[in-house]
Order: C-alpha cells, then structure tokens, then sequence
C-alpha cells in the first residue's frame, strides 16, 4: 500500500510540516507593520466606477466559421460558472479566429468577470482573467485603474457581495452596469492591497495544497493473487432493498423531527453520513414500513442517482432509529467472515469502483440493481488480513482528515482579512 506520507512528498509539498510552519511565521505577526494598520483608522469607502473601468463584453459571433480553428479565447458564463471562483482564469470552450475578432474588444489580462445576465447572474461567480481575451456581453468588465485598485484585491472584496443586493427586482436575473459601479468598497493605499493580496495567496497555497490531497487521496488496496476472488452475492453478505411498497411515505409525511430518521442519498457520502440536513418519520409511519431498517455494523451503499457512496452505521452515529429511502441498499455482513470496514474500504478503491462504472456507464437513470450487484467480483482474504488493512487506511484518513480541517482553518483566515477590511 502506498505511504501516505510519500503521497504527501510527491503530491502536496505545501502542507508538509516545515512548508507550514514557513507560511505561517510569513503570514502572521506584523504583516502590517510599515503602514501601521492600527486601532479603527478607517479606509475611504469609494465607488467601484471611480477606481475601475466598468463596461460590458462582446455581443457573441453567430457564424461557427468564426471560431474555426480559433486561438483568442472567447469568456462566456459557462466558462466563467465552470470555475465559479479563480483569481487566474486562462481557459474558455471557444476560440475566435483572425476573422472572428474584427471589430471585437480585446481585454487585458487581470480584468475582472462579473456575471451581469442570465441564469448565473445570482450565483455570485467571480473571476481574473489570467490571459487577454474576448469576452461575452453576459458579462461585466472590470479593469481596476492600477494607479489606485489591484485586480486580486477588488476580486476579493467582489467575493463578499452577493449579486442579490445590488438589484430591486431578485425576480429577474439581471444587472446594469450602473448597479455594479455604485458598489462601495473600503480602498486603502496600494502598498496595503498588496500585503492583503500576498497575505490571502499564502493562505490560498496553503488551501490548495490540502486540497489536492483531500480530493486525490482514496484507499488503496494491494490485490494479494493468493486470495480468492469471489461474487459479492456468493458471500454471506445479506443485501436488502428499500421498501417501495404503498406505505412508503410521502412528501407530507416528513418532518425536522420525529421518531425515526430516515436517511436520503444526500445523506451518504464516500466512506461517512452527512447529517446536515434531516427528515424524520413517526412511529406510526415507521412501523408500517417492512424494509430498510438499519442494525448497527450495516453499510449503507447508494444505487440510484449518485451511485457508490457508502458509509457505515457504526457506534459513532447517534441516531438509534433509521430507514433507508428506496434509493440505497443496505449490506449486512457476517463478522466472522468480514470486516464491515474493509468492504467499505473495497467500495472506495478501484477494486470495485471500477466494476460499478462500466456497469452504469452510459445509461440513462443510472441504477446499480441488487442482481448486478451480486455479480460484483471482491478478494475476501483472512478476516485479520483485512483488519490489519483497515488498521493502515484508517491511519491515512486521519492524516487527510487533518487536511479537511487546515482548508477549513486557512479558509477563515482569509475570511478574517477581507472582514477586517470592509470593518476598517
């Protein structure tokens, strides 16, 4: 199995231990120092039309022979909602040949996006354009007069306004440009902008390095040949569906509270339960129904929609009473045969991930049926064996576990300094 550690090394340098004691001896202390940013001094609040050059994009090209083996990169909303949020945005969907940019707009690399109409107007997307281009005329441009505003520093405080405040009528989404030049900002001198801009990217580094490993790290499980390969429906693990029948309950019977929870797929994520937001059943309800009631040491496997995500219902979830909805199974194993935990880990890896998606690829309602699932091939070592290679993944997800919570920690940090901003 690979050290986690050494995915660590290779991987995400950033949030090594020596590489985050150096960013934070950088970034905290007397950041400030040489402009005394003290006590409640006060920056000016100004217009955003009186430090930037606001206007719109380009009306966009009809003709298809226009982007044609085009290299100018064309900035729509699509590409500006694929990102939602980047202070370096370098790649668009289309591309205008020579011919496609006569009579268009070139703007500058560092120019600011800002959704002004369309479905995305309202969802707060905000971006840097990190190369010159051409851009839509859904979108406002924001060119920061660098004699008095820096790009990243408006794009930061451009992340603290929800798009909804700036317009009287929320039922129609859509912005002027007027709208968005009245917006008031805290401008302190350019030498301070600059120490909260590198201040932030440090913070961000930081962000991206953990993330990285959050968002690549999955167990991985080393296939030892001499174990047997067996069908999933040939073990003794006991699959129950959900009940569908005509006592399931419906919209009107669900409530923030009640006897007995009952779980959604939204409720199940890879490898642990969200339990952000709730719905509950009464006893009467609950008692109707035949199927889906959860055992502790059940593993709760999503098969309809979102399909893979897994969690186990072990002695750390608080919840006595729980049903599963008729999207999810549940899988009951026999401890002396399996480990509950390595099946999970067995559904994380590409053991099995990899089987369910050739199974659901390219359907329509993506479904993974109790008959199909039967059929999945798994490796059943020695019941030790498997706990011994749970003892080391669940040593790894600590460690990620730690990277969750430093984007977390990080992530305040920055929204500590654009407060503290807007507070001065």
């Amino acid at each position: 199995m690979e050290s986690i550690n050494s995915f660590f090394e290779t991987n995400c340098l950033s949030v090594n231990k020596e590489k985050l004691a150096e960013n934070e001896y950088n970034l905290t202390g007397d950041r400030y120092r040489t402009t005394e940013r003290k006590g409640h001094q006060k920056w000016p609040m100004v217009k955003m039309g009186e430090v930037c050059e606001i206007s719109s994009g380009n009306s966009a090209p009809q003709d298809d022979t226009l982007f044609k083996n085009g290299k100018y990169p064309f900035f729509r909303t699509s590409d500006v909602g694929k990102v939602h949020l980047s202070d370096n945005l370098i790649n668009s969907n289309d591309y205008l040949n020579e011919e496609g940019i006569k009579g268009l707009k070139i703007f500058p690399k560092g120019t600011i996006l800002f959704p002004k109409s369309g479905a995305s107007t309202f969802l707060n997307h905000r971006v840097i354009i990190g190369v010159d281009g051409y851009v839509s005329s859904h979108l406002a441009t924001i060119i920061p007069d660098q004699n008095k505003a820096l790009s990243k520093y408006i794009y930061r405080l451009l992340m603290n306004i929800d798009a909804k405040n700036l317009t009287a009528d929320q039922n129609y989404p859509s912005l002027k440009l007027s709208e968005i030049s009245n917006i008031k900002i805290p401008l302190p001198p350019l030498e301070v902008q600059r120490e909260i801009v590198a201040e932030i990217e440090g913070y961000q580094k930081i962000i991206d390095g953990a993330r990285q490993v959050v968002n690549s790290w999955k167990p991985k499980i080393d296939i030892d040949p001499d174990w047997p390969m067996v069908k999933l429906g040939a073990t003794s693990i006991n699959i129950i569906d959900g009940d569908r029948g005509e006592n399931y309950p419906k919209k009107e019977d669900f409530t923030p509270q009640g006897h007995c929870l009952f779980l959604n797929t939204s409720n199940v994520r890879k490898g642990y339960f969200n339990f952000d937001e709730l719905q509950f059943v009464n006893r009467e309800k609950d008692v109707k129904l035949r199927k889906g009631k959860l055992s502790r040491n059940d593993i709760v496997l999503t098969s309809r929609g979102t399909i893979g995500n897994i969690a186990l219902y072990d002695k750390s979830v608080q919840f006595e009473n729980i049903r599963i909805n008729s999207g999810m199974l549940i899988l009951r194993v026999d401890i002396e045969i399996f480990d509950a935990r390595f099946l999970i880990q067995l559904f994380l890896s590409d053991v099995i991930f990899s089987q369910i998606n050739r199974i659901i690829s390219g359907s329509a309602q993506p479904q993974l049926p109790v008959r199909t699932l039967n059929e999945l091939q798994i490796p059943l070592p020695p019941l030790k064996v498997q706990q011994e290679i749970v003892a080391k993944i669940e040593a790894e997800r600590k460690m990620v576990d730690g990277c969750r919570e430093l984007i977390k920690n990080y992530e305040l940090k920055i929204k500590n300094v654009i407060d503290k901003v807007w507070e001065e």
